[in-house]
């Protein structure tokens, strides 16, 4: 399994916590009435123990089945349907859960009913209904963060740039080639569903730390800290395994467009101030000329016919990276600025 998944039962096992010490706190801690209701016979200690353990077995397996779920989405998915899709699978895991859970009591002996009485009991309802707000809750604030940014929201709620902050970044630009080509052919509308498909399948960065900054019409912004991490391994095999999917996808795309996508891109390196903006709509915002740079390193490709062309800054923290090739194409006075900037081509080094 990779990060994102890593990520996703994360969230679901803390949610899921969270929530059981909310329903704690609104039950009280007096678990004599709880064993009544279900026929139980077990310490204080134990009933704990089997809440405790039901949490963090229901952020795994949920958090598990969301991560599939998603992967196995060929297509995008309106919110709603999304939502909607989510809850029914997630409801359905949890009578599975409460059935597991009836057969250990029953295998020790602290529950004296059948299952469907054990299940309709006014506690276990509860603890259902409750359950499926929790899986609620964590989806949609899952759901915010993507929009957002992933980590926005975290950095919005904290307020970490309410003032501006300096970081040490790389940006890539990926821009679809041919896109006029591609609009005038398709049409407007279907021209739209067909970069969406395309973002679709770019969830594939998640797997290496990379950020999806911004979508702008056909062209996306991709975004790596380096103060984390200043090697940027990890983006040059983002993108390329980025095209591996849309030449996996290939008689997906072919079948409903007629035509095989292919992104090219531009990379390059350097500070940049990191600042919280806007009042009616609030985002996390990247100003300085690093980015403006990334964006004229990418409209260089064509003059190439390069798939990725990075700056010599950029070079020199991948030139080390095994199964790539670096191309030295010369030194340009890119658009906008008065400096010259030496370009590499970066190509999957043939077996």
């Amino acid at each position: 399994m990779n990060n994102k998944w890593t990520k996703n039962i994360s969230a679901f096992i803390i949610g899921w916590i969270i929530g059981l010490f909310i329903w704690r706190l609104i039950r009280g801690f007096d678990f004599t009435t709880n064993q009544e209701l279900l026929n139980i016979t077990v310490s204080p200690f134990i009933f704990i123990l089997i809440q405790f353990g039901f949490a963090i077995l229901a952020g795994f397996t949920f958090g598990t089945v969301q991560y599939i779920y998603e992967k196995l989405s060929l297509t995008s998915k309106s919110f709603r349907a999304f939502m909607i899709q989510s809850l029914l699978i997630h409801l359905c895991l949890m009578i599975c859960i409460y059935f597991l859970i009836f057969s250990i009591l029953s295998f020790t002996g602290s529950i004296q009913t059948n299952f469907i009485e054990f299940i309709t009991t006014k506690l276990v309802l509860a603890n259902l209904v409750y359950s499926f707000v929790i899986n609620s809750v964590i989806i949609i604030l899952i759901q915010i963060n993507r929009l957002l940014g992933k980590g926005n929201l975290k950095k919005l709620i904290t307020g970490k740039f309410h003032t501006p902050k300096e970081e040490a970044r790389a940006f890539m630009f990926l821009d679809l080639k041919g896109s006029t080509t591609i609009a005038e052919q398709l049409g407007h509308l279907k021209y739209s569903s067909f970069i969406q498909d395309c973002f679709h399948f770019l969830s594939v960065v998640d797997s290496y730390n990379v950020s999806i900054y911004q979508y702008v019409g056909d062209e996306v912004v991709l975004t790596w800290n380096l103060d984390k991490d200043d090697h940027l391994e990890g983006f040059i095999k983002a993108f390329y395994a980025y095209e591996d999917v849309l030449k996996d996808k290939k008689t997906y795309f072919e079948t409903k467009y007629g035509i095989q996508p292919i992104f090219k891109a531009g990379l390059h390196i350097g500070p940049v101030t990191v600042v919280e903006v806007g009042n009616t709509k609030r985002e996390i915002a990247y100003h300085g000329d690093t980015i403006n740079v990334a964006s004229r390193i990418q409209e260089q490709c064509k003059n190439f016919d390069s798939l990725l062309l990075i700056s010599e800054k950029a070079y020199e923290r991948v030139k080390h990276i095994k199964g790539y090739t670096f191309k030295n194409v010369g030194e340009f006075v890119l658009r906008g600025r008065k400096n010259s900037t030496q370009l590499y081509d970066v190509m999957v080094q043939e077996a």
